[in-house]
């Protein structure tokens, strides 16, 4: 058995140990530290006087428990371990000793002297407020005219007989067929009431568009009156030029839309009775042939 005179020197000497905890953010630690780290902290322990140097990964420290001269002198060696594990990681204040102050030192002396040489450079002159309104002339109307430069011309800014004329013979839409008998060839432009190259028809030279069309979505059928759309800004947007509104293909209800559309809001009362035929000839489209199922037993 050891007398109590062997263990109170023990418990003196590890008393005098000090400790140092080396803070490091817990986001700068690797995933696998204690695999990585905590034997290279280990053999570098060993070989400063066995002087214990732990991994502490949950609190983000790496403590050293040793004598004070074993401690400053491992701090070279800690300080090489951090920059390799840790490279994105600041250098801990404990390890920075008088480095720190010798680096803020020269940061001072650096700014120090460019200072001085901003000083010695020769100041730019510059004019007075007043002096730059007097070069440039004061307007109180903004300058469009170069807004204006290479904007094309709206619909509405243009007459529907010059586009008539343009049209006429050079357009894309007109299908030239056999002799029908018709004055006129057909068009296959949009929004043509009835499909043929004529100015009154046309959906292209004129300013109130109007066409009675089906419309098929899968399997359901509808009918949809087009019109141009009120806003002389909307009508030079082409995506945006007309406006669709939905007809029921009840004929009773049907025909009451579009007298209200056009004799009620005086929109090409013309073409009335024009767009009812048409509307009707639609709805005949709609219209499926009755399929007959004939028995194989019935007699002959």
């Amino acid at each position: 058995e050891r007398s109590s005179s062997a263990i109170i020197p023990t418990i003196r000497h590890f008393m005098a140990d000090e400790e140092l905890s080396i803070t490091i953010d817990k986001r700068y630690w690797p995933r696998m530290a204690m695999r990585s780290v905590a034997p290279v902290l280990r053999a570098v322990g060993d070989k400063h006087g066995n002087i214990v140097i732990a991994a502490q990964p949950a609190k983000g420290n790496i403590l050293v428990k040793g004598s004070r001269e074993r401690i400053d002198e491992v701090k070279p060696a800690l300080l090489e371990i951090i920059s390799e594990h840790f490279p994105d990681a600041p250098t801990p204040p404990e390890l920075q000793g008088r480095g720190g102050v010798d680096d803020e030192r020269q940061e001072n002396i650096e700014e120090e002297t460019v200072l001085a040489e901003c000083a010695d450079e020769p100041q730019t002159r510059v004019a007075p407020r007043s002096a730059v309104h007097r070069s440039v002339p004061y307007s109180h109307k903004p300058d469009r005219s170069s807004a204006r430069k290479g904007k094309p011309l709206g619909h509405g800014s243009v007459s529907s007989d010059l586009l008539w004329q343009c049209l006429k013979t050079n357009s894309s839409f007109i299908r030239a067929s056999k002799p029908t008998g018709l004055s006129r060839p057909f068009s296959a432009e949009p929004n043509n009431l009835m499909a043929l190259h004529t100015k009154r028809f046309s959906g292209l030279a004129n300013r109130d568009v109007l066409d009675v069309r089906p419309l098929v979505r899968g399997i359901l059928e509808s009918i949809e009156l087009v019109q141009s759309a009120a806003s002389p800004s909307k009508c030079q947007q082409p995506r945006r030029k007309t406006v669709t509104t939905g007809l029921s293909k009840r004929p009773v209800v049907g025909l009451l839309q579009i007298d209200k559309e056009i004799n009620g809001r005086a929109y090409r009362r013309g073409l009335i009775e024009v767009a009812k035929a048409k509307y009707r000839k639609v709805q005949l489209t709609f219209r499926k042939k009755k399929r007959v199922v004939k028995s194989r037993r019935a007699v002959k």
